[in-house]
């Protein structure tokens, strides 16, 4: 069984993140706007999404669109309307525009 790390998208950009235009293609996740809120084990990222939603000693609240679980030595998978999709976190911090 595989262990989930459950990473909660912060409840100010909750609303922002679930009106926004379905992505394109791979997002990018800042560790800045997620926290880490334990850990969950499951088969696949879909019974850990049940088990969060059903289980209240797993979780601070139910999992929903915009959090994120991730695997260990896994990509990180973000919780969309119809289901999980692979991304990745940001790896450094975007540098300022140089304007002359």
């Amino acid at each position: 069984m595989k262990r989930y790390r459950v990473f909660y998208l912060n409840e100010m950009l909750v609303d922002r993140f679930r009106e926004a235009a379905p992505l394109k293609e791979m997002g990018v996740l800042r560790s800045g706007h997620y926290r880490e809120s334990g850990l969950v084990e499951a088969e696949t990222p879909y019974e850990a999404w049940r088990r969060l939603r059903q289980d209240d000693e797993l979780r601070e609240r139910p999992i929903g669109v915009g959090d994120v679980l991730q695997a260990e030595s896994e990509e990180p998978l973000l919780c969309l309307y119809w289901g999980f999709e692979p991304t990745r976190w940001q790896e450094t911090a975007p540098e300022s525009a140089n304007m002359e």
